[in-house]
């Protein structure tokens, strides 16, 4: 389906906020949810959270012109605030279909905000839907930006084998995310080392800890070797990882 909300026709800034959700102490710490007060603070949150964030964005426009081709479908599932779905529409074809698709209203919202301030919204469908039930048909490209951590275990191997059937041959996924390690001494290393990252952007160890307790049953990362596992479980030949930089880790699975 897609989705349009009651928003005046006149340019509006970025959608960009200081993130401050966990800046005061709780007593309570509630599992993680992308609601309003997520969404409005998104984009500070994931600048100052995910090492590399902005060269991953401009990755995304680089493989986006090597990879698009003409009347094709390009998907990014689980869009949040539409930066990976405006990369997608600027180094496409015009006579592509880029398709984001989030089933958070508050993220949604946000998103179809961004696209008016880049002059796209009439030229992106936006869904807000279940990513695992969106239909996926005549793909080039299909965006998978920290997403998959956040779907449940069980689902995960469904997913990437729909990617895998919706693709055309020579269309690519781009799948970035936060993994886990098998060597103990590496996950410290790199919790301890991200943690610092996090310190200099300016979130305080309570802001660190507090964010840390809410997500840890919400965001479940996987290994690298069983990303890479799934990926040529679903079909993929080759496999490729363009980028780590600590623990987040960006593939490019071709097929």
């Amino acid at each position: 389906m897609v989705v349009s909300f009651d928003i005046s026709k006149k340019r509006h800034p970025r959608v960009t906020q200081k993130d401050r959700v966990y800046v005061r102490p709780r007593a309570e710490i509630e599992d993680f949810r992308f609601d309003q007060n997520v969404a409005n603070v998104f984009q500070d949150m994931a600048e100052r959270s995910i090492p590399g964030y902005r060269l991953l964005l401009d990755l995304i426009g680089t493989i986006t012109k090597n990879y698009a081709t003409p009347t094709t479908n390009l998907y990014d599932l689980g869009c949040s605030l539409g930066e990976g779905t405006i990369q997608l529409r600027k180094n496409s074809p015009e006579n592509c279909q880029v398709i984001g698709v989030d089933s958070s209203e508050a993220m949604i919202k946000n998103c179809i905000l961004n696209l008016k301030k880049e002059g796209l919204e009439t030229k992106t469908e936006i869904r807000r839907e279940n990513i695992e039930a969106t239909s996926i048909e005549n793909a080039s490209i299909i965006l998978l930006n920290w997403t998959l951590q956040f779907i449940e275990n069980d689902s995960r191997n469904h997913l990437i084998r729909n990617i895998y059937a919706s693709l055309n041959k020579g269309g690519v996924l781009i799948l970035s995310e936060k993994i886990s390690s098998n060597s103990e001494e590496e996950q410290k290393t790199f919790g301890n080392l991200h943690e610092l990252f996090k310190q200099e952007k300016g979130y305080s160890l309570l802001e660190i800890a507090q964010k840390r307790k809410a997500i840890e049953k919400v965001l479940i990362p996987d290994t690298e070797q069983r990303h890479h596992k799934r990926l040529e479980q679903a079909g993929f030949k080759k496999i490729l990882k363009y980028f780590q930089s600590l623990n987040f880790v960006s593939f490019l699975a071709i097929k």
